[in-house]
C-alpha cells in the first residue's frame, strides 16, 4: 500500500472514529451502528499544474503551436522542481462521502464539537459543494489568501461603482444645464405677444438671443 493510500485510510478511520463518538441525531434506526465513510478524496497543491493543462489544450485547441512548445518547456522544467513535487503529493481538502443519513448530518455539526488535535491542527468539516461546482485549482488557498482576494475584488467593485457613479453625476449635470438653458416656453403666448409688437421684432429678438447664447458658451 502507498503511503498515500496509507495516509487515506488513516484519515478516514479518524474521521470514522469521531463522528461515531458524537451524540445520536437519530436518522438511522439502529443506534449503535457505527458511522462509515464510502469515499475519501484528496485534493493536492497542485493549481500550477493545472493551470499550464488548462493552457496547453487552449493553444492546442485554438493552433497556436509555438505556445504549445512554451508551456511544454515551462511544464517540463516544472515537474523537475522538488518543492512542486512535494506540493503536488500534499492535500489540501478532503472530500468525504458519508454512508448514511446520520453519519452526514453529524458531520454538519462536527465543528460545533470540542476539537481535539489532529497532526499539530484541527480538522474543520464544511459541506461540499457539487463537484462541477469547484475550481480544483483553487483549493490550495488558505483563508488569509482567499480574504485578499475578496478584499481585491471588493475594492474593484467599488472603483468602478465610483466611476459609474461620476459618469453619471456629470452626464446629469449637462443634461440639466441644457434643460434650464433651453427651458419649456409657451409658444401660443409669445405668438400673441408679437402680434402686438411692430414687425420685425420677433426677428431682432431672436438675434439677440442668439448672440448672447454665443457669447454664453464662448465664457
Amino acid at each position: 500500500m502507498s503511503e498515500t493510500a496509507q495516509f487515506k485510510l488513516y484519515v478516514q478511520l479518524e474521521l470514522e472514529k469521531r463522528i461515531t463518538a458524537m451524540e445520536d441525531l437519530g436518522f438511522e434506526e439502529n443506534k449503535d451502528e457505527k458511522v462509515k465513510i464510502a469515499q475519501i478524496t484528496f485534493a493536492y497543491y497542485n493549481g500550477d499544474v493545472i493551470n499550464w493543462l488548462s493552457k496547453r489544450g487552449t493553444f492546442i485547441k485554438t493552433e497556436k503551436w509555438e505556445k504549445v512548445e512554451e508551456i511544454n518547456k515551462a511544464i517540463a522544467t516544472g515537474i523537475k522542481d522538488d518543492t512542486l513535487l512535494n506540493l503536488c503529493q500534499k492535500p489540501c481538502s478532503v472530500f468525504a462521502t458519508f454512508e448514511t443519513e446520520e453519519g452526514y448530518n453529524r458531520a454538519i455539526i462536527y465543528n460545533n464539537e470540542p476539537q481535539l488535535p489532529f497532526m499539530g491542527g484541527e480538522i474543520e468539516i464544511q459541506e461540499a459543494s457539487e463537484p462541477t461546482d469547484i475550481i480544483w485549482e483553487n483549493r490550495q488557498f488558505k483563508p488569509r489568501q482567499r480574504t485578499l482576494k475578496r478584499l481585491v475584488v471588493y475594492f474593484v467593485i467599488v472603483v468602478m461603482l465610483a466611476i459609474s457613479a461620476t459618469i453619471i453625476y456629470i452626464c446629469t449635470i449637462k443634461a440639466n444645464a441644457a434643460k434650464f438653458k433651453y427651458p419649456v416656453v409657451q409658444c401660443d403666448t409669445i405668438a400673441d405677444e408679437y402680434t402686438s409688437m411692430p414687425q420685425g421684432t420677433w426677428l431682432k429678438d431672436a438675434v439677440a438671443e442668439y448672440v448672447t447664447n454665443v457669447e454664453y458658451a464662448a465664457n
